[in-house]
């Protein structure tokens, strides 16, 4: 079994919440669609500043979650589906497989965990969409969707249309199934295909495993029913049957080029904290890096780049030094024991400070590039170093920010970077690429 993967420490998303309360006024809304047992652990690194939308058929599950009277979340004891209106509900022996399509016990009976997807009843139950679940509810802003509903994903998300154009919903984490033979529910391609069709693209899969009874794997883990009944379920090893696949709308896509420039400044750093959660920070790096000059007007880009940056042997590095660090010959990034580590220590300073300037300016240099600096190789004295020329050069670029656009600018940063490469020193630790300026 192989689960989706979570950040145990989401630095960024934690500061971002807890340190400089970006969130409390607009905090992240998330629908959890199946949520027996209550909503998923890892959004709680949102804390207060999150509300979670719970959709689940079971009407005492709902009764007993609300019951705790968590103020981050509500149960809705909705089922949902494709369209309103009413299908017929098959309960198990197991509760958590219970849903809008039998079990085919024709398949099941070969596997170890047969009994648990036997249909004990069945009845007609109330249906309803997700949008008008959602339109009920008052929600409006979606960030993130989960979906649990034992073949159903792929109908619920057919009447999720309005929830699925609003350029807020950054992700959808779904449960899937491989095979048509374990209840003639859609597949994975199915689900794969409608959300690309969407702008979403993969970004982890989890998948599990179940063995033919004739020669069971051991299990998972031991598996209890409430009376204190055995049952069966995933197995180290046997044929994989389903899972969980977790998707993010990729921004830079062409396809997704007006959900982009329809997000603020908030909604790009909300989708980054996502990013973090699921343990993609890299991609979380580069969506404020592309986006930084929307976000720069709430908060200093470079301040979530350090918090998103992991730690080399325990150290805690910025994000410069650790791009400068990544790249450098002495240093191996490959994982052992689930910790980076460099082949020896690594001492930052004074080895590398020009390394870092040069890292500074380059950033900056993208930032500012249409901006109007007249005469810039004139203007720095020949005796100090170059470190000293590039910080100058930094702070006569934002004094000089005009608005004006000039095309003497290119001239000039072609100019520094001569000047940079110049020095064999810094060209030895200097294997960071420019970022692309914003258009």
């Amino acid at each position: 079994m192989n689960e989706i993967t979570i950040n145990p420490r989401p630095e960024m998303c934690k500061f971002i919440v807890q340190h400089i309360n970006l969130l409390k006024n607009n905090p992240v809304l998330i629908a959890d669609v199946g949520s027996r047992y209550g909503y998923n652990s890892e959004w709680e690194a949102f804390d207060l500043c999150m509300k979670a939308i719970c959709f689940e058929p079971d009407i005492e599950e709902c009764a007993l979650l609300n019951s705790i009277n968590n103020p981050k979340a509500q149960f809705i004891p909705t089922a949902l589906y494709r369209a309103k209106g009413q299908r017929t509900f098959y309960e198990t022996k197991l509760p958590d497989s219970a849903g809008l399509y039998r079990s085919n016990m024709n398949f099941f009976n070969r596997l170890l965990n047969r009994d648990n997807a036997e249909t004990i009843n069945e009845r007609l139950i109330d249906v309803d969409t997700l949008d008008n679940a959602l339109e009920y509810e008052n929600i409006v802003g979606l960030n993130f969707l989960k979906l649990d509903a034992e073949g159903a994903e792929v109908d619920i998300l057919q009447g999720a249309n309005l929830t699925l154009s609003d350029p807020r919903l950054f992700g959808v984490l779904s449960e899937f199934q491989f095979h048509p033979e374990i209840n003639g529910s859609p597949s994975f391609w199915e689900l794969d295909k409608f959300l690309q069709s969407q702008g979403f693209r993969l970004f982890n899969i989890g998948t599990n495993f179940q063995s033919r009874r004739d020669m069971p794997y051991p299990g998972i883990t031991d598996y209890f029913l409430p009376n204190g009944e055995r049952f069966y379920a995933y197995t180290e090893h046997g044929q994989v049957m389903g899972g969980d696949a977790l998707y993010f709308r990729d921004l830079l896509l062409e396809q997704n080029r007006d959900i982009a420039e329809a997000l603020n400044p908030l909604d790009i750093i909300k989708f980054a904290a996502f990013f973090e959660i699921y343990h993609h920070s890299d991609a979380a790096a580069e969506l404020i890096i592309r986006y930084r000059e929307k976000i720069k007007s709430i908060i200093d880009f470079n301040e979530l780049l350090n918090k998103l940056t992991p730690e080399i042997s325990g150290k805690k590095l910025s994000y410069d030094e650790y791009i400068i660090s990544y790249f450098h010959h002495d240093t191996s990034f490959n994982r052992l024991d689930s910790k980076v580590s460099p082949t020896k220590d690594i001492d930052l300073k004074p080895e590398v400070e020009d390394a870092l300037a040069v890292a500074e300016i380059k950033r900056k240099l993208a930032t500012y590039r249409k901006e109007l600096v007249t005469m810039l190789s004139n203007s720095i004295p020949k005796d100090i170093t170059t470190s000293e020329a590039l910080i100058m050069i930094i702070r006569m670029i934002e004094s000089g920010h005009n608005g004006t656009v000039r095309s003497e600018v290119s001239n000039a940063l072609v100019s520094v970077e001569k000047h940079i490469m110049a020095n064999k020193k810094i060209k030895a630790y200097l294997d960071a690429k420019e970022p692309s300026p914003t258009n």
